[in-house]
């Protein structure tokens, strides 16, 4: 058997997957058992849909539930929720390691990439920290970063020769759409995609007219079902299934989302070295410049002395790429620049040093972008003069970026409460340099970044061998604070035996400070009762908690609990065995 470049990445690229998913699931498989608040609304779905146990009712945000129907089946086997948590787990490690071999799949196929640049595409963007962070938790991010992978695949397989590709791309959009409301824009991007080529004869009506029926039903039943969890397991009942609302946006805030824009366009750059200015330029000026050369191979006038060890570059994936992007971060921008202008406003008085450079709803197509940054680093066709303007005009772009936020901000905003999921390497920044300076963490970037556009090859490649390594230690970083975040809840807990109410319930309350975060991991991990949750303080004079029979909602006559703290920080309700 001859080891060609090719087989040799392809070898490379599968050991790189199976590698990180060993150490992901040995890193991960020892944590403390704590969930975040999100996490509770997943886990939720699945174990209603896999029995309809007896679970926590959902006062805040509905999350769909795409994300969690990968959970059902453990769900269905077990009802102990460490299991259920820790097994949910070892499903995101899976998915996080796919992830690697999807973007390898991408640059090759479908961006031009050579084996050895599909290779490293997929190795420095696959190991970004907060692919791993949000492996850590129990939420979308992981099966939405794959599936927008997989989306792209089959955006390029939109061609003659794949005759079913509309029905593949239709159910990946509706797989999409029922993970995250949020994508909803590329569930209407695939529609107009097979349009247009069911109009150009790329594929067939009947194709196109199946795609169509398979995305009407999917979306029907998503919502159905949305609507059905909705009245189960959420308080607002059907209010609580309003899907994609970015709220009322406000032209005097507009100044607020100018800023949510520089803080994750900052957060973004500072995650992934820089490499998604390279991307951007890489996908835009591939798709201008190679649209002719397209048309050449597709109708048999492509030169057959062409060099193949370059992949095939198609301007409708690298063009979709970046609607995507750009849809995504006008949504996250809308969300967390309404949070901004409620800070500025004193509609809420704890500021959120994450809300800064709040990343998580862009990096699943991050990660793409900035594969495609590795594959222009390493691309030979490129000239020294378009190399040093691209570096320079992302350290530019850096270091107006590390100005705005910092001259935008109070300076206590920095100094705040910062949630490491919401921009986990940021935070693993933070902790490695000892404090929220956005200078201190840009100019290692910066660096690093320059060094990985600006050099000859041999430097080119050693820098982003350094990019993986920094990478992988920031990981460690991350994830371990990211984990203390939630398990310190865990450690500083302890219950306390109070009495039986009137409805016959145990009550219990757990010494703890009051957030909301612990008491809906406690309603969810302790199943057999209504638990209150106390301040020690409070012991002595008494908490002032009220606890009295319910209606579950859409339920007559089905027995409840409601437990109200403070109508500032919310109710939640447990559902009484039986």
């Amino acid at each position: 058997m001859t080891w060609t470049v090719e087989r040799r990445a392809v070898v490379g690229v599968v050991a790189l997957a199976v590698a990180l998913a060993v150490h992901r699931a040995v890193a991960l498989s020892g944590i403390d058992v704590t969930v975040a608040t999100d996490e509770i609304g997943y886990i939720a779905n699945a174990r209603h849909l896999a029995g309809g146990y007896p679970d926590v009712v959902m006062t805040g945000t509905f999350y769909s539930v795409g994300a969690s129907l990968l959970l059902v089946p453990i769900a269905a086997l077990t009802s102990s929720p460490t299991t259920l948590h820790v097994a949910g787990i070892m499903v995101n490690v899976a998915l996080a390691s796919l992830l690697v071999v999807a973007l390898h799949q991408l640059l090759r196929r479908h961006l031009g990439a050579g084996p050895t640049a599909a290779f490293a595409g997929a190795a420095v963007a696959g190991t970004i920290p907060w692919i791993t962070t949000n492996a850590a938790t129990l939420w979308s991010e992981t099966l939405l970063s794959l599936l927008v992978v997989v989306w792209l695949l089959a955006v390029g397989r939109l061609r003659p020769g794949h005759r079913w590709a509309p029905v593949g791309l239709a159910l990946c959009s509706v797989g999409l759409y029922a993970v995250h409301a949020r994508t909803i824009a590329m569930l209407g991007l695939a529609v107009a995609l097979v349009a247009a080529a069911t109009a150009l004869g790329r594929v067939r009506p009947s194709a196109a007219g199946l795609a169509a029926l398979v995305a009407v039903v999917g979306v029907a039943t998503t919502r159905l079902l949305n609507r059905a969890i909705a009245e189960a397991v959420y308080l607002r009942g059907q209010d609580a299934a309003g899907e994609g609302t970015l709220g009322k946006l406000r032209w005097e805030d507009v100044g607020s989302y100018l800023d949510s824009l520089a803080g994750q366009s900052w957060g973004l750059l500072v995650s992934t070295f820089g490499l998604l200015v390279p991307g951007v330029w890489f996908l835009g000026r591939g798709a201008w410049q190679r649209r002719r050369e397209v048309l050449a191979r597709e109708t048999g006038d492509a030169d057959a002395d062409a060099d193949t060890s370059v992949g095939r570059f198609d301007p409708i994936v690298a063009g979709a790429a970046l609607a995507v992007l750009a849809w995504f971060v006008a949504v996250s921008t809308a969300q967390i620049g309404t949070g901004i202008a409620r800070l500025s406003r004193g509609v809420v008085d704890t500021s959120r040093g994450d809300l800064l450079v709040y990343t998580r709803y862009v990096e699943p197509i991050a990660v793409v972008v900035a594969a495609a940054g590795v594959a222009w680093v390493l691309d030979r066709q490129v000239r020294a003069r378009e190399r040093f303007a691209v570096a320079g005009a992302t350290v530019a772009l850096l270091g107006a970026l590390t100005l705005w936020i910092r001259s935008a901000f109070p300076v206590e905003w920095f100094d705040s409460f910062f949630s490491p999921s919401n921009a986990s390497v940021v935070y693993a920044w933070i902790r490695w340099v000892d404090s929220f300076s956005p200078a201190r963490i840009a100019l290692p970037v910066a660096v690093l970044a320059g060094l990985a556009m600006a050099l000859p090859e041999l430097g080119r490649r050693l820098a982003l061998v350094a990019a993986v390594v920094v990478s992988l230690a920031l990981t460690s970083t991350g994830v371990a604070d990211h984990l203390r975040f939630f398990s310190d809840y865990g450690r500083t807990h302890r219950a306390v035996p109070m009495a039986i109410n009137e409805a016959g319930v145990d009550e219990v309350g757990f010494l703890a400070p009051w957030d909301g975060s612990p008491f809906y991991t406690y309603q969810f991990w302790l199943t057999d009762a209504s638990y209150v949750l106390v301040d020690e303080a409070d012991l002595a004079t008494g908490p002032e908690l009220l606890i009295a029979p319910l209606e579950w909602p859409g339920a007559a006559r089905q027995g409840a609990v409601r437990v109200t703290a403070d109508p500032e920080l919310g109710t939640a309700l447990w559902r009484l065995p039986g």
